[in-house]
């Protein structure tokens, strides 16, 4: 790989080296990017979707855990597959009007059926605003139970005391 390595994320030191090749590398710097994450062991992905998902990076790393963080459900589905992780720590989103076919109900449906197959010893955690948190039920109708559901504003030390072994 050569090249200087920028000790951004020490726990990804190959992802550094390639990403200090520049642009023209762009295939083979994802090609290596899908095997570190196969090497490294993620623990907790967080899916970022709003400003109101606060970065909770300190909480995680206080309990020993690793995190990845995406923006978008997708993303986290196809990390999944590669492999399984511990903890998802997302925001619920009730769809008040969807272009679906009526079935969706949030923007987790899809996550957590996907989880059943894919990974299904995955702990989930919830994130809700207040004013939706009364829509929460529908989740129940997918058959994968929640790790537990808090309310923004989250304080960390709830956060912590969903995240045990």
């Amino acid at each position: 790989l050569g090249g200087r390595t920028k000790s951004l994320r020490p726990e990804f030191p190959v992802v550094e080296q390639i990403f200090g090749r520049g642009i023209g590398h762009q295939l083979e710097c994802q090609l290596c990017l899908m095997n570190v994450f196969k090497m490294a062991s993620i623990d907790i992905i967080s899916i970022i979707e709003s400003p109101m998902h606060r970065n909770y990076s300190d909480t995680y790393n206080h309990k020993g855990l690793s995190e990845i963080k995406v923006n978008s459900i997708r993303k986290a589905i196809n990390l999944v597959k590669k492999q399984p992780v511990k903890y998802i720590v997302a925001e619920f989103f009730y769809a008040f009007s969807t272009n679906y076919s009526g079935v969706h109900k949030s923007n987790l449906d899809v996550l957590l059926v996907s989880l059943r197959k894919y990974s299904p010893d995955t702990r989930v955690i919830v994130l809700v605003e207040k004013g939706e948190f009364k829509y929460v039920n529908v989740l129940d109708a997918l058959d994968y139970p929640l790790h537990g559901v808090l309310v923004h504003p989250v304080r960390p030390d709830k956060l912590e005391q969903l995240l045990t072994d």
